[in-house]
C-alpha cells in the first residue's frame, strides 16, 4: 500500500508538471483541469506498462524532455521503465496505480 501511495505522488507530480505555466503567464493554461491531468497520468502509466519511454516523454512538459548527459528523454525513460518493470511487483504496482487514477484526488493549486 505504501508503494502505491508513493507511486501516486509521482503520478501527481508528473501531472502537476504538465500544468505548470510558462514563466510570466498570468493564468492557467487553457484546458488544464482535473480531467486532463487524469488523462495524462493514465497515458503515462500505460506508457510505462508498455515499456514505451518515447510515449512517456511525449506526455511531459517540454523543458523535461531535453537531452541530459547525451541521453534523450526516451532513452532515460526507457531505462527508468525497464528498472521499474524488472523490480518485484513493479508491473503490479503500475496496474494498481492505473486502477487508482480515476478516484485519485486532483487539486490545481498555484495556477
Amino acid at each position: 500500500m505504501r508503494a502505491v501511495k508513493a507511486r501516486l505522488v509521482v503520478i501527481a507530480c508528473a501531472g502537476a508538471l504538465l500544468a505548470i505555466p510558462p514563466a510570466g503567464a498570468l493564468a492557467a493554461p487553457a484546458g488544464v483541469n482535473p480531467v486532463t491531468l487524469r488523462a495524462a497520468a493514465t497515458r503515462l502509466v500505460e506508457a510505462e506498462l508498455a515499456g514505451d519511454g518515447a510515449t512517456a516523454c511525449g506526455i511531459l512538459d517540454a523543458p523535461l524532455t531535453g537531452t541530459v548527459h547525451g541521453r534523450s528523454c526516451a532513452e532515460r525513460w526507457d531505462t527508468r521503465i525497464a528498472r521499474l518493470l524488472a523490480r518485484r511487483g513493479g508491473r503490479a504496482g503500475l496496474r494498481a496505480d492505473l486502477r487508482a487514477i480515476p478516484a485519485a484526488r486532483v487539486t490545481l493549486d498555484g495556477l
